[in-house]
C-alpha cells in the first residue's frame, strides 16, 4: 500500500521522522519547523512559505516562522497573527480559512492586512493546508507565489499530504518536550520519587520510539509487532478502513472487534469488551482524530495498571500510523484512476515505456496484461472497486465509463473475469463481467477494454446480468461485436434494417421490437403477441408494415437470417456503453 506513495513524498516524510529523532537529542523544535518549511517549498515550488504554529508552552500561544520574506514583513505578520489582541479577534490558526474564503465575516480587516502584507512582497497566489493532529490544530502551513496563475490541484494534494505527515510529528515533538520539562521539574522537586521519574522517562521514550517506527514499519503486521515489543505485551493494531478478514486478527476476535468498530467513536481508556474463545478477556482501545474513528488496539493479554498506562501513551503513535495509512490509500486510489484514464486515452503516439513504468509502480512490471470490465448498480460502484482493489492483487482498479475496470497480469482472461465475478459476489454485488486479453503491450490495453466493454453489453442485452464471459462465451453476437467492433456492427444494422429504425424514430412505432420478437418466436404470431402483450391482429398489421419497408425478404428465404442477426445486434448495441 505505502509503496504507491510517490518517492519524493515518502522521502520528505522520512526526513521529518529523522528530524524528530534529532529533536530528541538536541531539544530543537525550531529545526523541525524549519525542516517542514524547506520540504514544503521543495515539494511545491513557491516564493515564500509561512508556518503559523502552536507554541510549546500552552494552548493559547502561537508564533510564526517564514522563509522567502523580508524581515520587516515577518515582523508585521507576527504582530497580526500572534499579537496581544490577535486571538481576541479571531483564532490565528484559522487565518488560512479566512484567506481562502473572502466572504468570511470574522476578522475581515485582519485578513485584508495579512493579504496586504504578502501583496506588498509581490505575492499574488496563496495556498494553505491545516496541520491537524487528533482533535487539535497544530498550526497552518501557507505557500505564496508571485505568479497570479495560482496552484494546481496536484500541488494542493501534495501540500495536504505533507501537512498530514507533519502534524502528528509536530505534536509528538511538543509532547516530548513537555514530558522532558515535567521530568526536569520532578528531578528538582521530588528527588525521592525515582521510580516515578523513571516511569515517565520510559513513557516519553516509548512515544518517541513508536513515532519513529511509522515509516519503517509500513506493513500493518510489522507496526503491530513493533508496538507489541515496545509495550511488552502482544497487541493487534486494527485499521477501520480495511475489512477485518484482510487484517492479521485472530478469528475468534473478529466479531468482538467488529462490534467495537460499529460504535465508530474513539475512546480514551482501554476497556474490556468481551472474551476470546479460550476465555481470555479482550481489551480494546479505539483511536482516531477529531472524533473520527481510525481503528484501535486489541489485546488478550492480562494488563497491569502500568501496562494500561503504556497503552494509553501509545494512542498518539497508533493514531498517526492509521492516519498515514488512510492517506496512502486515498492517494493510491487517485493514482489508479489517473492511470486508467491515461491508458484509455493513449493513442498510437503514446510512450509505451512510460506506460510500462507507471504500471510497474503498481506491481504490474511486465506483460501479459488482461482487462476486466464489470457492470454493477451505481449504488455499489464504490464498494465494488474497494473489494476488487483488495481481492485482485496486484492490480489497477478504478471506475471508468460508468463501470468497474480491473487491469492485471493474467494469461487467462476468462479465469480472471470469473475471479472478479466471485469477489463481487462475495460482497453481495451482482455484476455482468466481460474480459479480454492477454496483451503484450500497455498500448493494447485500450483495445482490450473496448472488447471487454462490448462483451458486458452483450451479456446485459441477452439477460445475463450476473455472469462472466469473454468473446468466445457470449455467442455469435459477441464474436461479431468483439472482432468487428461496435461501430462496424452499427453500420451493418443501419444498412440492413435502417428503414425500420427510421420509421420508429419518426413516428414513435415499435416495429423493430416487434420484428425481433416475431423472429425470435419462429414467426409465430400468437407467441409474438403474448410476448409483446398485444392483440394478434396488431402483430399481423406491424408485420405487413415491415414488409412494405423491407419486402418480405426480411422473413422469407436466405436473407431472413441476415435480418434476424441485424435486429438482434440492434437490441444488443442499445445496451453497450457509449
Amino acid at each position: 500500500m505505502v509503496d504507491a506513495v510517490p518517492e519524493r513524498h515518502a522521502t520528505l516524510a522520512r526526513e521529518m521522522v529523522e528530524t524528530v529523532g534529532a529533536f530528541a537529542a538536541a531539544h530543537d523544535l525550531g529545526a523541525l519547523r524549519a525542516s517542514v518549511l524547506q520540504r514544503a517549498r521543495i515539494l511545491v515550488p513557491s516564493d515564500a512559505a509561512i508556518l503559523v504554529y502552536r507554541q510549546d508552552g500552552g494552548e493559547a500561544g502561537t508564533d510564526v516562522v517564514a522563509e522567502g520574506l523580508r524581515d520587516t514583513t515577518v515582523v508585521m505578520l507576527k504582530a497580526l497573527l500572534t499579537g496581544d489582541d490577535a486571538h481576541t479577534t479571531f483564532d490565528p490558526l484559522e487565518v488560512a480559512q479566512h484567506m481562502a474564503q473572502p466572504s468570511a465575516p470574522t476578522s475581515e480587516g485582519r485578513r485584508a492586512q495579512v493579504l496586504g502584507a504578502l501583496a506588498a512582497e509581490g505575492m499574488r497566489a496563496v495556498l494553505s493546508a491545516p496541520l491537524r493532529a487528533s482533535a487539535d490544530r497544530e498550526g497552518i502551513l501557507l505557500l505564496a507565489r508571485r505568479a497570479a496563475s495560482g496552484f494546481d490541484p496536484d500541488e494542493s494534494d501534495a501540500l495536504e499530504l505533507l501537512a498530514r505527515c507533519a502534524a502528528p510529528l509536530h505534536r509528538g515533538a511538543r509532547a516530548a518536550l513537555s514530558g522532558r520539562e515535567r521530568m526536569a521539574a520532578l528531578e528538582q522537586d521530588v528527588k525521592d520519587s525515582t521510580a516515578r521519574l523513571d516511569a515517565l522517562r520510559e513513557l516519553v521514550s516509548m512515544e518517541q520510539d513508536l513515532l519513529s517506527a511509522i515509516l519503517p514499519s509500513v506493513r500493518q503486521e510489522a507496526f503491530a509487532e513493533h508496538v507489541s515489543r515496545t509495550l511488552g505485551c502482544a497487541v493487534t493494531v486494527v485499521d477501520a478502513g480495511v475489512p477485518l478478514w484482510d487484517q492479521p486478527l485472530d478469528a475468534d476476535l473478529v466479531d468482538i472487534v467488529a462490534a467495537q468498530l460499529h460504535v465508530a467513536r474513539p475512546a480514551v481508556e482501554p476497556t474490556v469488551v468481551g472474551e476470546a474463545l479460550d476465555g481470555r478477556a479482550v481489551t480494546w482501545m479505539a483511536v482516531g482524530v477529531q472524533g473520527e474513528l481510525l481503528g484501535g488496539i486489541a489485546t488478550t493479554a492480562v494488563l497491569s495498571e502500568r501496562d494500561r498506562e503504556r497503552l494509553r501513551h501509545a494512542r498518539a503513535a497508533v493514531s498517526a500510523y492509521l492516519a498515514w495509512m488512510r492517506s496512502t490509500r486515498e492517494l493510491q486510489f487517485r493514482e489508479q484512476v489517473e492511470l486508467v484514464e491515461e491508458l484509455m486515452s493513449s493513442g498510437e503516439g503514446a510512450d509505451s515505456a512510460l506506460m510500462s513504468a507507471r504500471l510497474a509502480d503498481h506491481g504490474l512490471a511486465s506483460p501479459p496484461f488482461s482487462v476486466v470490465v464489470a457492470a454493477v448498480d451505481p449504488a455499489h460502484r464504490t464498494e465494488g472497486i474497494k473489494a476488487l482493489s483488495r481481492g485482485i492483487r496486484p492490480s489497477v482498479s478504478a471506475v471508468h465509463g460508468g463501470s468497474l475496470c480491473v487491469i492485471t497480469r493474467a494469461d487467462q482472461s476468462l479465469a480472471l473475469a470469473e475471479r472478479v465475478h466471485e469477489v463481487l459476489a462475495d460482497h453481495g454485488i451482482p455484476a455482468a463481467v466481460g474480459c479480454d486479453g492477454p496483451s503484450t503491450s500497455p498500448l493494447d490495453i485500450r483495445a482490450n477494454y473496448d472488447v471487454a466493454r462490448s462483451i458486458v453489453g452483450t451479456l446485459v442485452a441477452t439477460g445475463r446480468t450476473d455472469h462472466a464471459g469473454d468473446r468466445f462465451t457470449v455467442g455469435a453476437l459477441g464474436l461479431l461485436i468483439s472482432h468487428g467492433g461496435a461501430e462496424s456492427s452499427r453500420i451493418l444494422v443501419r444498412r440492413t434494417i435502417g428503414k425500420v429504425l427510421d420509421h420508429d424514430a419518426d413516428r414513435g412505432t415499435p416495429l423493430a421490437r416487434t420484428a425481433l420478437a416475431y423472429l425470435d418466436a419462429n414467426q409465430s404470431v400468437r407467441a409474438s403477441a403474448s410476448h409483446l402483450r398485444v392483440h394478434e391482429n396488431t402483430v399481423r398489421q406491424r408485420v405487413e408494415r415491415i414488409d412494405e419497408l423491407l419486402t418480405d425478404a426480411w422473413r422469407v428465404g436466405p436473407r431472413a437470417l441476415d435480418h434476424h442477426v441485424a435486429f438482434r445486434l440492434w437490441a444488443t448495441l442499445a445496451h453497450l456503453p457509449d
